[in-house]
C-alpha cells in the first residue's frame, strides 16, 4: 500500500513540475489591461500555416488566449475600422457586417445582436509600444468570423485559418445580378433641421414599411424596412460617418430575403422620433433632447432656474 501510495505522489508531482514548466519556459511581457501594468505570457501565431510576426503578439490572460482582431481580420482581406467614440470596431467582408465593442459581451452580426460569453468581452490593451490594439479570445474568432482555430500545447502557439484566401485561386465568374423587387431606397443622408439639431433622411420610390427599436444602453436606433432594398450609388450596404456631433456614424444592409437594415449610432442618448413623409416614400429621423434635471440655482447674483440635458436645444421664453 505505501508502494502505492508513494507511486501515486511521484505522479502528481511530476504532472505539477510539468505545468509549472510550460509557463516558466514561457516568455513574458508586459501589457496595460484596464488601466493596469499586467504580465502576460506570449504565444505563437500561425495564420494559414505560416508563421506571422507582429508586434502585436497574442498572449495568454487569466487562461484566455487573446488575439489582435485587426491582424487577423485584413490577414484574412477584411476591412477594419475602429470609432473611438463608442470604442467599437467594425469587420466587413463579402456579405458580413460585424461590430464588436471594447467590454461589451454583445456583438451584431449583419444587424442582428449575438450574445458573447461573459469572458468573451473584447478587450482595449496597450502593448510596450505604447500602441493600443483591440484584442479578443479565440472564441469570438470562432463565433463572429467562423475561422477554424486549434491551439498546439507543445509549441505554444496558435493557429488559425480561414479557407483559401482569394487572391490564390481564380476568381469565380461574377454571377448574374439577383433580380430585386419590392421598394428601392436611394438615399440616406444627414442633415439639420430646422432647429439646427441633426437628423437622419431616408428616402426610396415607394412606401417605406418599417419597424424601429432603441438600443438605449448603447444609444443604437435599429430600423428594418420590409420588402425593400438598397441602391444608393450602386451598393447595397454600406457604412457612413457623417461626423456630426450626434450621429457618430450610419450602418445599411439588404439580405437576401428583401429586408433593408438600417443602424444609427449615436453619441448621446437622444429619444430618436421617426416620421413619415411625402406619402410615405421618407423617412425623417429626428432625436429630441432628455432634460435631466431642473433646479434653482445663483446666476451672476441673480436667482435663477437651470435646465440640463443632453444636447443643447433651441427654446423660447414667454412672460406671462
Amino acid at each position: 500500500m505505501k508502494k502505492i501510495i508513494t507511486t501515486v505522489l511521484v505522479t502528481l508531482v511530476l504532472i505539477f513540475s510539468l505545468s509549472t514548466d510550460i509557463y516558466a519556459s514561457a516568455s513574458t511581457f508586459d501589457v496595460v489591461v484596464n488601466g493596469n501594468n499586467t504580465k502576460v505570457y506570449n504565444v505563437g501565431l500561425q495564420m494559414e500555416g505560416k508563421n506571422v510576426s507582429s508586434d502585436f503578439a497574442p498572449y495568454i490572460y487569466n487562461d484566455r488566449t487573446f488575439v489582435p482582431i485587426r491582424v487577423v481580420a485584413e490577414h484574412f482581406d477584411s476591412q477594419v475600422d475602429w470609432f473611438q467614440a463608442s470604442k467599437s470596431v467594425t469587420i466587413s467582408k463579402g456579405n458580413n457586417l460585424i461590430v464588436i465593442s471594447v467590454g461589451k459581451t454583445e456583438a451584431i452580426k449583419n444587424g442582428e445582436p449575438i450574445k458573447l460569453n461573459n469572458d468573451s468581452a473584447p478587450m482595449l490593451v496597450a502593448y510596450p509600444n505604447g500602441e493600443y490594439k483591440t484584442m479578443v479570445p479565440l472564441r469570438v474568432v470562432s463565433e463572429l468570423l467562423g475561422y477554424d482555430v486549434q491551439w498546439n500545447q507543445s509549441s505554444r502557439s496558435v493557429s488559425i485559418n480561414g479557407g483559401t484566401k482569394a487572391e490564390e485561386k481564380p476568381a469565380p465568374a461574377a454571377p448574374a445580378a439577383p433580380t430585386r423587387t419590392g421598394v428601392e431606397i436611394t438615399s440616406i443622408e444627414k442633415v439639420n433641421g430646422s432647429t439646427k439639431n441633426e437628423q437622419v433622411k431616408i428616402k426610396a420610390n415607394g412606401e417605406i414599411k418599417y419597424t424601429s427599436k432603441f438600443d438605449v444602453e448603447n444609444n443604437s436606433l435599429y430600423i428594418e424596412i420590409s420588402n425593400a432594398y438598397f441602391n444608393i450609388g450602386g451598393k447595397n450596404e454600406g457604412i457612413m460617418e457623417p461626423k456630426g456631433n450626434l450621429v457618430q456614424y450610419l450602418e445599411y444592409k439588404s439580405n437576401g430575403g428583401n429586408t433593408a437594415k438600417i443602424r444609427i449610432q449615436l453619441n448621446r442618448n437622444v429619444n430618436p422620433n421617426i416620421k413619415a413623409s411625402n406619402g410615405g416614400k421618407e423617412l425623417n429621423v429626428s432625436f429630441t433632447n432628455i432634460v435631466t434635471a431642473i433646479r434653482p440655482i445663483i446666476y451672476e447674483g441673480e436667482s435663477a432656474i437651470l435646465v440640463e440635458g443632453v444636447k443643447t436645444s433651441e427654446h423660447n421664453i414667454i412672460e406671462l
